[in-house]
């Protein structure tokens, strides 16, 4: 056990939490509460964050440098980015000031922001530029994922479609792929890791809560949708491991373990 947090940070609610890449920080809210917390890995408070209001935190979201922290407030009209190093909080101020979803890149400077009303803005927290792209989806913008080693980011919407944009904005689908149409709303979406002589640009989201879709996104056509008994209930949650296996929970109480690769 490293340390145990009190009631007297975040109150008797939900937390919700996120490690600093390379463990040296974490930092947390209660629901409900106004201030944002970070500890030290002994779990000595090292600063404490007023936020704006005691809107519900949706996610807390570091870059993977560790230098800047993204905070996403529900029915926040501006995401907020709040820089360790020199104890600053700045507002990111959005034209259409409906955030709803947000997620850095894994190997640049960029943050990808979606919007209710299915926009997306790029920001780049090296230079300050923000780009709109209007269009991209039709509703809400509820889930994605950048690639590991690529510029790329998947997003997913109410709207019941995948797009797929580089930092600049671009699509990386062909023109018939774009967007990606599904039969019910995406959630949960991942880049898998390449699997020795898989491919690189393989695609996973759940579908609906109940069915897990595989898409190789150099070859969309052909789709490989897997789906469960339903004695396990919903998936809630679900991670890429090894060489191109999966490990799913359910709602009810079942983990399973499968491979991604046709036997």
């Amino acid at each position: 056990k490293l340390f145990t947090v009190g009631p007297q940070y975040h109150g008797h609610g939900s937390v919700i939490f996120a490690w600093q890449p390379g463990g040296s920080l974490i930092a947390s809210v209660g629901e409900g509460q106004r201030n944002l917390f970070l500890f030290d890995r002994r779990g000595a408070q090292v600063d404490e964050v007023p936020l704006k209001s005691t809107a519900r935190v949706a996610q807390l979201e570091w870059d993977r440098d560790g230098e800047v922290l993204a905070v996403l407030q529900q029915g926040e009209q501006n995401v907020l980015l709040w820089r360790p190093a020199e104890r600053k909080l700045e507002v990111l101020e959005m034209n259409s000031k409906d955030p709803t979803w947000v997620s850095w890149s894994r190997t640049g400077a960029h943050l990808m922001i979606g919007t209710a009303r299915g926009n997306l803005l790029i920001y780049n927290k090296r230079t300050t530029k923000k780009q709109t792209l209007m269009g991209k989806h039709t509703k809400r913008v509820t889930c994605g994922a950048w690639h590991h080693s690529e510029s790329i980011c998947a997003c997913g919407s109410e709207d019941r479609t995948i797009t797929v944009s580089n930092e600049e904005g671009d699509t990386e689908l062909k023109s018939g792929d774009d967007p990606l149409r599904l039969k019910n709303e995406p959630s949960m979406v991942q880049f898998a890791r390449p699997h020795s002589g898989g491919t690189d640009r393989l695609l996973s989201i759940v579908i609906g809560e109940a069915s897990l879709l595989l898409c190789d996104l150099r070859n969309t056509a052909k789709p490989t949708e897997l789906s469960f008994q339903v004695k396990y209930g919903a998936i809630k949650s679900y991670s890429w491991f090894g060489d191109s296996f999966l490990v799913i929970g359910f709602s009810l109480g079942y983990v399973i373990i499968i491979s991604s690769q046709p036997q």
